[in-house]
């Protein structure tokens, strides 16, 4: 039987079908970039069908915009069967580079690619000319995931930290919003303030004017619109990318975030587990934190029959080195509702608690406060709770809106010290249930939250928790 993909005619009934959609996504004819609207740049090394080392002295601009042309010499080169098996384009610092003038692409845009620097060293890899603004999109000097749009999307650079990896960037901005930088479709920064200036109708491939800052990089795909495209159109694109390109689009994981991933406990990896008599002695973090967990007294210890850390009544870990001020999300099951079940417990109160008789989901200071009607049954699913000293805290379920728990957190500023249950210095109590995954965030991180929500959902088959709009609803970080 013939795919949709591979039809070259549709039929319904006697007329013959233009397009064919499943909801609002076009799936035949076989999604390009111009089919959305404003498209004035698309390079793509896969349509230039030249051998392994030619030169490619002339990249058919397949957008509405402008043709480039080739600055220095010699041109830029051809590369077969580089990602995915598909080609590229290899520019060198010092040769050939692209040059754009007249694209039609200013103070409205959104620009995708697939890129990478083939040596790590200064240079930029994506900008706009400098006669019309600074702005670079990706790769700049010996850093990458970074942005520059009149001012630092991302922290300004101090050391390198690049690489030799493929990566999927996005940005976009509009005349009256602030510029946006994605990573793999997932938001890492946002200006400021509006911009003043747009790209003024440039774009430079490899340095920012005739020959200035220039590097070792290589394209795979570009694609520049004029306007700033919907989050479901920006999805598409980065979708599109992705699965043709397939290697620099790796799932996001938690240590893409840098120093933001404060803490991870991943239940799937195996390695991050220490078994010793009865059950879990350790579970080692894989953020950038010093926090630990782990457990000393064998009878207390939770079970690890297979990609999650189970606490049943009696059993708990020990925290080491925890924050006291943070975001922290988690995928679990809860235990039934013949005790409390608390996940976080400091000298403050429990900073995440289930009620006992009942699925109220909520923190304990002073007396149990619900996060106003949110619940968490003996079902898995997604809870995120944001903690801070003298603050309410705010929670929320399964990728839902922030629900206030109405009552501030005692003055004092309390690093948790019991992980999983209650643990008074006695036998441990108000298990909380079976773990998944634990990952610990800078407090008040709300751009990276939506994130999050998505990166569990998709890995632990959660999807259709979240809620309609969700911006991972339908597409993995």
């Amino acid at each position: 039987m013939t795919e949709i993909s591979q039809a070259s005619k549709i039929y319904i009934g006697g007329a013959q079908a233009t397009k064919v959609y499943v909801g609002a996504t076009q799936v035949w004819p076989q999604f390009r970039p111009t089919h959305l609207s404003g498209c004035r740049v698309w390079l793509d090394a896969s349509k230039l069908g030249l051998a392994n080392g030619a030169a490619v002295s002339s990249w058919p601009n397949l957008g509405a915009g402008s043709q480039p042309t080739v600055l220095g010499s010699p041109a830029p080169t051809f590369r077969t069967g580089t990602l995915n098996s598909l080609p590229v384009v290899r520019i060198t610092q010092g040769a050939g580079r692209y040059r754009f003038t007249g694209t039609g692409v200013n103070k409205d845009w959104t620009l995708i690619y697939v890129g990478r620097k083939w040596k790590v060293m200064a240079g930029r890899v994506v900008a706009a000319h400098i006669s019309q603004a600074n702005l670079l999109v990706g790769f700049h000097h010996t850093e990458w995931d970074q942005c520059y749009v009149e001012g630092w999307l991302s922290p300004v650079p101090e050391t390198p930290t690049g690489s030799t990896s493929w990566k999927l960037y996005s940005a976009d901005s509009t005349v009256s919003d602030p510029a946006r930088f994605y990573s793999n479709g997932t938001l890492l920064y946002s200006g400021a303030a509006t911009p003043s200036l747009g790209w003024g109708g440039t774009l430079c491939l490899s340095g920012f004017d005739d020959a200035t800052q220039e590097s070792d990089c290589e394209i795979a795909e570009l694609v520049m619109y004029n306007r700033r495209l919907s989050a479901p159109e920006r999805q598409q694109v980065e979708g599109y990318l992705r699965t043709k390109w397939n290697a620099p689009t790796t799932m996001f994981k938690p240590t893409d975030l840098g120093a933001n991933c404060v803490a991870w406990f991943d239940g799937g990896d195996r390695r991050s587990i220490t078994l010793a008599g009865s059950g879990v002695s350790a579970w080692t973090n894989k953020g950038v934190g010093a926090m630990t967990l782990a457990q000393a007294t064998d009878a207390y210890r939770p079970t690890y029959p297979s990609n999650a850390v189970i606490f049943a009544m009696g059993q708990g870990l020990t925290p080491a080195n925890a924050p006291a001020t943070y975001d922290l999300i988690v995928a679990a099951t809860p235990n039934g509702t013949a005790d409390w079940r608390t996940l976080m417990r400091s000298a403050n109160g429990h900073e995440m608690i289930i009620e006992s008789g009942s699925t109220r989901f909520g923190v304990y200071s002073a007396g149990f406060q619900p996060a106003g009607a949110l619940t968490w049954g003996t079902v898995e699913g997604i809870g995120f709770t944001r903690v801070a000293a003298s603050a309410v805290t705010m929670m929320s379920r399964d990728g839902g809106a922030m629900t206030s728990t109405t009552v501030a957190l005692a003055a004092a500023s309390a690093a948790t010290t019991m992980f999983g249950a209650y643990m008074p210095g006695s036998t441990p109590s108000q298990a909380f249930g079976s773990i998944k995954e634990v990952i610990i965030v800078p407090y008040n991180s709300e751009s990276l939250r939506p994130q999050l929500e998505g990166y569990l959902a998709h890995r632990h088959g959660l999807t259709d928790l979240l809620p309609a709009g969700h911006p991972y609803k339908t597409t993995s970080p």
